[in-house]
Order: structure tokens, then sequence, then C-alpha cells
């Protein structure tokens, strides 16, 4: 394990160091302008979102970001696309899952899973070139060993690789922070600023989710009487089974999934402790 961190510090100094997808100035500050007028109402493009576009399309082979939930990061990936695209270059996205790829191809951006890139790749049939932009998204949940043979072929392919994400957050299956050795080689640009909020205290609780800190996050929506519990009642697994109530046993998946994103494993167990206490069934967290 240690050769491959060692094998992929190496390439992402190397790629983070080369240079090839330079655009315009011009380009550049009359895409930002458009933005700004494009989001006037919120104040404009805040000066987080200006930092990482500048940093997104500096004249690298491989560069990061980083961002918490709410920050517009979707927001600079489209101006960057468009920069990009007129200066010349194609620009494509890939995640690790299907649903992230869904969520680049919702934005505009032509995507695919990393899995099919790499094995389109390894079998020859890769499309892409020098004037080719790949966007990674959701960087964090990449394993060192795909992570490894992503930066092989983008250096071998002569792309420009963007890498996104939060490190924080989400971490691979596989042994490995493969996102965050990346971004001490190619230095990083960090969303903070949250937009989509409007009160501080939300937008603090915002940071805190991204930083992991769920726990805190939650407390704050507590202290502010924003989180109501729904009482749901538990259903009755062994009964849907014997009456072949097929359509209930997946509402009762849905209902248990639901319950484990929304309070999580700890958070859960305390509500649904203190619901037995009150004779209710399990129960919902929502925040508002």
């Amino acid at each position: 394990m240690m050769q491959r961190e060692l094998n992929l510090i190496n390439l992402a100094q190397t790629l983070s160091q080369n240079e090839g997808n330079k655009v315009s100035d011009q380009s550049i500050q009359n895409h930002v302008a458009l933005y700004d007028q494009k989001y006037e109402k919120f104040g404009g493009l805040s000066s987080d979102q200006k930092r990482a576009l500048d940093h997104l399309v500096q004249d690298k082979k491989l560069v990061a970001i980083v961002g918490y939930a709410g920050t517009g990061k979707s927001s600079i990936l489209s101006c960057a696309q468009e920069i990009w695209q007129e200066n010349g270059y194609a620009v494509y996205g890939l995640a690790p899952t299907g649903k992230a790829a869904q969520n680049l191809q919702n934005d505009g951006i032509p995507s695919m899973t990393l899995h099919k890139f790499l094995r389109q790749y390894h079998q020859g049939r890769s499309h892409f070139s020098p004037k080719s932009v790949l966007i990674l998204d959701e960087a964090g949940m990449v394993d060192i060993t795909r992570f490894e043979e992503l930066l092989v072929a983008s250096q071998k392919l002569g792309v420009k690789l963007v890498t996104v994400g939060d490190g924080k957050q989400l971490q691979p299956i596989e042994a490995g922070a493969a996102f965050r050795l990346v971004t001490k080689e190619t230095g990083i640009a960090t969303l903070e600023t949250v937009i989509r909020q409007k009160q501080a205290w939300m937008k603090e609780a915002t940071r805190n989710f991204g930083r992991g800190d769920a726990e805190k996050a939650i407390g704050t929506y507590l202290e502010k009487g924003r989180v109501v519990l729904i009482d749901e009642p538990t259903p009755d697994i062994r009964k849907l089974e014997a009456n072949q109530d097929y359509a209930g046993l997946v509402e009762a998946f849905n209902i248990a999934v639901r319950s484990q994103k929304l309070a999580g494993w700890r958070l859960r167990s305390d509500i649904e402790l203190t619901s037995s206490e009150r004779g209710m069934g399990s129960s919902q967290i929502k925040l508002w």
C-alpha cells in the first residue's frame, strides 16, 4: 500500500506541474461578469467562488477544489466549463457512482462512471485527448488503486484532470485516503461561503455537516426549534412476508433507509429508544 501511495503522490506532483490547457484572461473576465450578473440577487459570485474558478482554469494538468454543500460548486463548474469550451476544449465528467455521474449530467456535463472510463481506457477505446478536460466529482470516494489508474490514464492521454470533493466526507471502502494525498500535491481552492442558506446559524450548521460534525449541526437545529419528530409505525416484516405484500416490503426498506440517512445510526438509536418508552413506533427526524 505504501508503494501505491508513493506512486500516487509522484503522479499527482508531476501532473500538477505540467502545463497545456491555457485559457485567455479575457474569457475568464467575461464569464465572471456574466455569472456575477446571473447571481446578482445573491450578491454575485462569492470571493471563494472566484478564487476557485481561477484555480480550476489555470494552465495545469491537475487541479483540485474542495467544497461544502451549498457553496455554489455546481455554478463554478458550469462557469469553468463554458470558459474551457470557449477556448476549444471539450469537457466531460467522471464520478465513482452512477448517481453522482447523473448529477453532473443534469448540470450539463456529459458524464460516465469512473469504472466505465477506466474500462474503455484499458480496452483502447478512449476518445479523450489533450484538448479534453475531465472533471472527477466525489473524488473523496475513490480508492488509491482507482485514483492511481486514473492519473496514469490522464498522463498518457494528455487530458486536464479536475478533482472535486471533500476529503472529510465519504471515504473509499478500500484502504487509503487518495484524494487527500492528491490535494497535498496540487494545492486546493476551498469553497466555504455557504450561499444556499441566508441565516448565519444555518450557514454554520451546513459547514458542520460538511466537516463531518453532524452531531453539532443537528444540535444547532434542535436549539433553534427546527427539528420535528414524525411518528412512523414500524412495519411488521413477517406479516408482510406472509401476505406476499412485496410493495409493503419495499416501503419498509425505504423507511429504514430514510431513517438511517436522516438521523445516522447513533442518533437514530436514541430516537427509537425514546419512542419505545412513549409506546410509539420508529421515528424520523426532519430539519426545516
